[in-house]
């Protein structure tokens, strides 16, 4: 969520005080996911730290989930950074708009193997799990 929000860096926590301290004291399947989270922002940084584009993209969805996408145009491409980051942990079914998305256009979903199609009027829709994070990346 600190991408969605501007964060450039990021640190991770890891001592540990109980039952007696420790410097790095992160169980090995968290030491696991914070490899794979690195690599993927890694691999991502270029289009992270990439302008927004103009307009910018939206995100909505119904009932008030809260939704944040962030925007960024890279390499031709505009990627979307989509979290549902609803403290009710509640599912919602989003409607991303990016402008000058072509009806028909692919969204490659990142990391999850699917493509979606545009609607009209440069919107598409996609389901988000509580607490789920959607890449998307838009040849343009």
């Amino acid at each position: 969520m600190n991408i969605y929000r501007g964060a450039t860096a990021i640190g991770y926590l890891t001592h540990v005080w109980k039952p007696a301290y420790h410097q790095f004291g992160v169980p090995a399947e968290n030491r696991d996911a914070i490899r794979q989270i690195n690599a993927q922002i890694t691999h991502l940084a270029p289009a992270i730290l990439s302008a927004e584009p103009t307009p910018a993209a939206t995100i909505e969805a119904a009932d008030s989930v809260k939704l944040d996408v962030l925007a960024r145009r890279y390499a031709g491409s505009v990627y979307l950074f989509a979290v549902n980051f609803d403290e009710r942990a509640v599912a919602a079914q989003a409607t991303l708009a990016v402008p000058g998305l072509p009806l028909g256009a692919e969204i490659e979903v990142l990391d999850e193997r699917r493509v979606l199609r545009a609607e009209a009027g440069g919107l598409f829709r996609d389901a988000f799990a509580p607490l789920a994070v959607h890449l998307y990346r838009v040849r343009m």
